[in-house]
């Protein structure tokens, strides 16, 4: 199963994702996050509703992103992902993927198109994609498709047990 707000899904599912996203930033945290299990939002395990981001496994700062696999199950398996993006303190637009199960890969959540930040990853053809304007990005965050002209950065992530830590600077 694809994220719901992949691009071969409804104009009127994608809107209302959307709009569930948008609702979410203005308290703080905005966070989407899908697997092969569905969308982020069937409770609020991995998302901040308002509350201190650690309680959900979730830390930013200027210079990195911690994440703890016991809190946040969206990353335990195989082709889970996190979106994340913190609108008030510290701007954070990472995506975060698990790529095999236990190989992690961050890169920047901004489209180097038009600086729209990424919907969704695609495990099935290990894609990052931006909807704004249909780039896809591999898993080395180079454009193969879409207008996109160059590549996403990437963030090293380290493993230690079950926390993830993703270095931004």
């Amino acid at each position: 199963m694809t994220c719901p707000l992949a691009h071969t899904h409804s104009r009127r599912i994608f809107l209302k994702h959307l709009g569930m996203i948008a609702l979410t930033g203005t308290l703080g945290w905005s966070l989407a996050a899908c697997d092969t299990g569905g969308m982020e939002g069937d409770g609020d395990e991995g998302r901040n509703t308002g509350g201190d981001p650690a309680l959900n496994g979730i830390v930013a700062t200027a210079n990195k992103v911690t994440i703890d696999l016991s809190k946040v199950s969206r990353l335990r398996n195989a082709g889970g992902y996190l979106i994340l993006i913190n609108e008030d303190g510290h701007s954070v637009h990472v995506i975060v993927i698990n790529v095999d199960g236990s190989t992690f890969k961050a890169f920047t959540s901004i489209c180097t198109h038009q600086g729209c930040d990424v919907a969704s990853y695609s495990s099935s053809t290990q894609r990052i994609i931006c909807n704004c304007h249909g780039s896809e990005f591999d898993l080395n965050g180079n454009p193969v498709a879409g207008p996109a002209p160059s590549p996403l950065r990437s963030y090293p992530v380290t493993r230690s047990g079950d926390i993830l830590t993703v270095t931004l600077s």
